[in-house]
């Protein structure tokens, strides 16, 4: 068997390692057992690692030969290549290689490769050598035969020798390139390479290294798994590639790799085969990071799926404003398709509804600003034209030339519908469609403006209907709403194109007479509005009789603003309400200075209750049965003190106008409350306190939270206290009404009906509302026992209480056949001057301790 000279060194080390530890103890060497026995092991020890060493040289051999065999039987059998050890022995050679070195195949088996291949470039093996020792390919030239041959070596490994001990060398002419130079051409190669004998890798230059983030060494002579991954894209790509590459010249993908430190790019590969259709010989692999030119690829795609999906029209217009692009919204909206309108002027889109030279005007804007926006009317296929909001931007070129045109529009067709929408709600009464006060007010300073440059007059008629708020009440808000509109209707028909009516709020309405030729014309209009307005109108089935009341201004002469008007005109309205209603007036200085009165008392008012100008008087009421004083109805008395002492009816309604009443009527309730209080204390307070409440008070959702309040803070107990309501606004909102009446109810509080009979009086309410008492009008009580209607009235509420089992109050009872006729009629409770005057706080505690002491004296003597 033939054995290396290494190989033959370990064999006879061995035998005479063994030979002499056999001998050793037989030998008449003078040295003890012990020493005997210890280099007796040392000879067996160094005979087993001889012994291993020979078989490990052996199993080398032995897999250097198999590897050399698997060399000789490899796919690339035809190329120009060798197999040699490290030392530069040949083991293998091509057939081909002789003849390219012009060298015999003895030669180059038993010359080494330093004095026969490299025998013309001496220092070319060394650093082959050492290259390949590192792991690394070696490229180069050699003289051959006055030839210049190309060399590329590298590294291999067989399963039993190290990395490097093998090496392959591959042979080609060269066309000219020096190896210096192509190692430093393939160096600055601004993309990667790779070179693949199979799935190793054998070569690779600086730029791989950086765009995977790894060293040669990482890299060369390892398998395309090792270097990628066994499952990554590359190596998917390359097992779709090879097939390709057996009929094209080279094959091009994009992948997503992953770098060495775990961070993924995607690449651009380009396969292609060192030898054409044969890419088991080799492959040369170009890598480019695609990363940026993908998230470039990704804008632009996202860029398409919003030009698509926005919901505004885009369009792209070359240079000579042609349409070179058209996203879907464009076909939504106006019904063309692109091929309708390719390479065609957006003109075609404009509407005549605006002048023609708009659209070079337009064009001429965005040449000198860059941009144009504005509201256009634009054409549908179908012919529909609908307004427009466009907006026009030129894109230049570096040179500062216009490369095209970014249109960008909306249909405002909506938003024109619904800011139309707001205009009318802004400037007409939802109900009657009349023109608002903000509207009127217009209309009149333009009017006025017109009769000053005309040199004529004007008319403002102030209308406030007489007795709607008594239908409105009685009959509910929806037939309330109804008699408006007719109303609005009936005045209409009184008037002039030229004119203009209005509504300005609840039931009062205003006219402009423009131009007028005389007062007299004006009181004429005034007469035929109030003939309307006094016939009966049909509110679902009934008949109902309205009225009205006309105040009427003159432009120039009675004020120079329309607030001056519209002022003047309502004080003369409120002068023909004083005057009976159902009439007209026109403005005077006399109505100015009361006008300018209400607003000083508006003002005064305001203050008063800052200024504790409000005092409580309390009015008894007498129990018909027992002789006794059974509560106290609480009524409030303004002592301005630039006025003196102001009666209720000058202020209370004007309260209940600009809404002081609600911070006026919580002041009320609580001194009443403090003051029952007080007495509760001292032993003479009466049964209970009724306290008038305000219809603006009661529709406040916290009104039962504010008497609870006060309750509470004045430690007033519930069950003296009588709320007394209005029945006219009992009627408005039931629900509401039921739920406040309840929540009062659940607090103990009493509940009574003032002014009874004078409204729209319902016996169902009666039922259903959890009331205690009525109080019959003084108007009822007033002329009786004289008048029979009076008389028949008193009875029956009176009659129709006991059924209920209600508590009657009669008011403004003034004489003592009136108090003895009510006893008669069963009347429980009476009120007013007869018995007593409204007291102040001082008056009453006086005259409650009297009644208590009357109370005790009698008590003494039925005692006794």
């Amino acid at each position: 068997m033939f054995v290396q000279s290494s190989e033959r060194g370990l064999l006879t080390g061995l035998l005479l390692s063994l030979v002499l530890a056999a001998l050793l103890p037989w030998l008449p060497i003078p040295v003890s057992l012990l020493v005997l026995r210890i280099i007796s092991a040392g000879l067996l020890l160094l005979a087993m690692v001889l012994l291993w060493l020979l078989l490990r040289s052996l199993k080398q051999r032995h897999s250097q030969r198999r590897f050399v065999e698997d060399w000789n039987r490899g796919p690339d059998v035809a190329s120009a290549a060798l197999l040699a050890d490290i030392k530069g022995q040949v083991l293998a050679q091509r057939v081909t290689v002789s003849h390219l070195l012009d060298i015999s195949s003895e030669q180059l088996s038993t010359t080494p490769l330093d004095r026969s291949v490299f025998a013309t470039t001496p220092t070319a093996w060394p650093e082959l050598k050492q290259r390949c020792l590192e792991g690394r390919s070696w490229q180069g030239l050699i003289e051959a035969d006055g030839r210049r041959l190309s060399i590329f070596a590298y590294p291999v490994a067989t399963e039993a020798s190290g990395f490097g001990q093998l090496l392959v060398l591959e042979f080609s002419e060269s066309q000219g390139v020096a190896p210096d130079t192509a190692a430093a051409l393939l160096a600055r190669l601004p993309v990667g390479m790779l070179v693949l004998r199979g799935r190793r890798v054998v070569q690779v230059n600086d730029s791989f290294c950086l765009l995977l983030g790894a060293t040669r060494e990482r890299v060369e002579n390892k398998t395309t798994a090792e270097v990628f991954g066994a499952a990554s894209p590359f190596e998917q790509a390359l097992l779709q590639t090879l097939p390709k590459l057996m009929q094209n010249a080279q094959v091009e993908t994009a992948v997503e790799l992953q770098r060495h430190d775990g961070r993924s790019f995607w690449c651009e590969l380009v396969f292609s085969a060192l030898e054409p259709g044969q890419p088991q010989a080799g492959l040369l692999v170009l890598l480019a990071d695609a990363s940026e030119a993908k998230r470039r690829e990704e804008s632009l795609r996202q860029a398409a799926v919003v030009f698509d999906a926005a919901s505004d029209i885009i369009l792209v217009l070359d240079a000579e404003r042609r349409i070179r692009m058209a996203n879907g919204a464009f076909a939504r909206i106006t019904g063309y398709v692109t091929n309708d309108v390719m390479a065609k002027p957006p003109r075609l889109l404009f509407s005549s509804k605006q002048p023609a030279e708009l659209y070079e005007h337009i064009f001429a804007q965005v040449q000198k600003q860059n941009v144009w926006q504005g509201e256009i009317w634009c054409r549908k296929k179908d012919g529909t034209v609908y307004p427009q909001w466009t907006s026009i931007n030129a894109v230049r070129n570096d040179a500062g030339h216009i490369v095209e045109y970014v249109l960008i529009a909306s249909d405002i067709t909506e938003r024109k519908r619904a800011e139309e929408r707001l205009n009318y709600q802004a400037n007409y009464d939802a109900l009657t469609e009349l023109p608002n006060r903000t509207l009127f007010v217009d209309r009149l300073r333009q009017s006025m403006s017109r009769a000053r440059r005309e040199g004529t007059n004007l008319a403002l008629l102030f209308i406030d209907l007489d007795r709607f708020k008594n239908i409105n009440d009685s009959m509910g808000h929806s037939a309330g709403d109804k008699l408006l509109v007719s109303v609005a209707d009936a005045l209409r028909s009184c008037v002039r194109e030229s004119d203009t009516i209005a509504r300005f709020g609840g039931d009062e309405f205003a006219v402009i007479l423009s131009p007028i030729y005389g007062a007299k014309n004006a009181g004429t209009v005034a007469q035929t509005l109030l003939k309307v307005l006094s016939r009966p109108i049909n509110i679902d089935g009934y008949d109902c009789l309205v009225g009205g009341s006309i105040g009427i201004s003159i432009f120039p002469g009675d004020g120079d603003t329309p607030e001056d008007l519209i002022r003047n005109s309502d004080a003369a309205m409120y002068r023909a309400k004083d005057s009976g209603r159902n009439t007209y007036e026109f403005f005077t200085a006399e109505m100015q200075q009361q006008a300018l009165a209400r607003i000083g008392m508006e003002r005064d008012l305001r203050y008063a209750i800052e200024r504790q100008e409000f005092v409580l008087n309390f009015q008894p009421q007498l129990g018909l049965a027992t002789g006794d004083v059974i509560g106290m109805e609480v009524l409030v008395r303004w002592e301005s003190g630039t006025r003196g002492l102001v009666s209720p009816g000058d202020f209370i309604s004007l309260a209940e106008e600009n809404g002081q009443i609600l911070a006026l009527g919580e002041w009320v309730l609580k001194e009443a409350c403090r003051q029952y209080v007080i007495w509760h204390r001292e032993g003479i307070a009466p049964s209970y306190i009724a306290v008038n409440v305000s219809g603006r008070q009661f529709r406040t959702s916290q009104f039962p939270k504010l008497v609870q309040s006060i309750l509470e803070e004045t430690q007033m107990p519930a069950t003296g206290l009588e709320l007394e309501l209005t029945e006219s606004f009992l009627m408005e909102d039931e629900e509401h009404v039921m739920r406040t009446l309840g929540e009062l109810r659940a607090m103990s509080v009493k509940l009574s009906i003032d002014d009874f009979g004078t409204g729209y009086s319902s016996l169902s309410y009666l039922k259903r509302f959890p009331i205690s008492t009525l109080k019959i009008d003084q108007s009822f009580v007033r002329d009786i026992p004289g008048d029979d209607e009076d008389v028949a009235i008193v009875s029956a509420i009176i009659r129709m209480a006991h059924a209920l089992k209600l508590d009657v109050v009669a008011e403004g009872v003034e004489t003592a056949e009136q108090q003895r006729f009510l006893h008669e009629l069963g009347c429980h409770i009476i009120q007013g001057f007869h018995y007593s005057r409204p007291l102040s706080v001082a008056q009453c505690s006086e005259f409650l301790r009297e009644q208590f002491e009357r109370r005790q004296a009698i008590a003494t003597v039925e005692r006794a």
